[in-house]
């Protein structure tokens, strides 16, 4: 890796040699954090643009402020579905008549949204800062995602997959909002109202605590002048630190075995493991990456214990591992569909 090499609009440069790569990164003057990677040769243009606020986030006390909010679950993932609706229209129409696709995901630490285009990259570029960082809640447009949300819940309450996931989350965590579902539940998102969407809005998507990745065949320079212009005027200083408040987790599971009865064609069984060793930085993503390796080496599909349970006819295919671990939790989950869970 060669060190640090600085470029025009305060970007600076670093080269990865091993990895082949190069990677300018800038950071604005109201703390949001850019990472280029320029490739000449792609033919397909990306852009990230993501906040560290996801479904755990339900109880924080904002910057220069002494008392905790607190807000119901779901709210992260009612947040990013009420941005997609403008006050000029759908995002998703903006974006396919520039000809890209755009899309986002919530998870129980991150909101990330995303386009992928061929032409008109900085208009695409333009058109994500902005509805991220504008949004148009009212009552009615509220009343109205409540619905929609409601009967995605519901539809995943029939699903025998996300049923055993959800409960083995439940059986792991006592008090950790991990526990509960990124959507929340019906109960819960029928209690957002706009306040709550705002606030955690101006607490969340704030540029200090977001960061902006972009790659393909594009000008860094161009890319940081462009970010940088859909903020003028708007005022951001530096924010301070979002205190998020979290309970306290025992390294004990909450119980050690669930069984739910459900319509399908043959059982499914999940095994979790809490891990009480938490992380943040470089060794929480040490972590992820051993504990990731060692599941594979242990139980993936080339392994020795893989290959017997599947001949002896325990598992299918659908069988897997794998870890997912933020700085306030971690466990290890592996399972799938099995003829005997007992046994298996």
């Amino acid at each position: 890796m060669k060190g640090l090499t600085s470029t025009a609009v305060g970007l600076s440069r670093r080269t990865y040699e091993t990895l082949r790569e190069t990677v300018y990164h800038a950071r604005l003057a109201n703390g949001l954090r850019l990472y280029i990677i320029p490739k000449p040769d792609y033919n397909e243009k990306y852009a990230v643009f993501a906040t560290r606020y996801g479904s755990i986030d339900t109880s924080f006390i904002p910057p220069g402020e002494e008392q905790a909010v607190i807000t119901p679950p779901g709210v992260a993932h009612f947040l990013e579905h009420k941005l997609f609706e403008g006050e000029e229209g759908s995002v998703f129409e903006t974006f396919a008549a520039l000809g890209a696709s755009v899309n986002a995901y919530t998870t129980y630490g991150l909101t990330s949204y995303l386009f992928s285009t061929t032409d008109n990259f900085y208009q695409c570029l333009e058109t994500l800062v902005d509805f991220v960082q504008n949004p148009y809640i009212t009552e009615e447009n509220v009343a109205k995602e409540q619905g929609i949300i409601a009967q995605e819940i519901t539809m995943y309450e029939d699903n025998p997959n996300a049923q055993v996931y959800n409960n083995l989350l439940k059986a792991m965590y006592h008090h950790h909002p991990v526990r509960e579902k990124i959507t929340g539940t019906v109960e819960s998102v029928a209690g957002i109202t706009p306040e709550i969407l705002y606030q955690c809005h101006s607490t969340f998507y704030h540029p200090e605590n977001m960061i902006l990745f972009a790659i393909g065949n594009i000008d860094p320079e161009r890319v940081v002048q462009v970010v940088e212009s859909r903020f003028l005027g708007q005022g951001h200083t530096v924010q301070g630190t979002i205190r998020r408040v979290y309970p306290s987790e025992p390294q004990v599971v909450k119980e050690s075995r669930v069984e739910a009865k459900m319509s399908v064609a043959r059982p499914l069984c999940y095994l979790g493991f809490k891990d009480p060793e938490l992380a943040g930085g470089d060794e929480l993503l040490k972590r992820q990456l051993a504990t990731s390796l060692s599941l594979q080496i242990l139980f993936g599909k080339t392994s020795a214990l893989y290959t017997r349970l599947y001949e002896s006819g325990l598992i299918d295919n659908s069988f897997s591992s794998y870890y997912t671990a933020e700085e306030t939790f971690a466990y290890s989950i592996l399972g799938g569909v099995t003829p005997d869970p007992a046994r298996l």
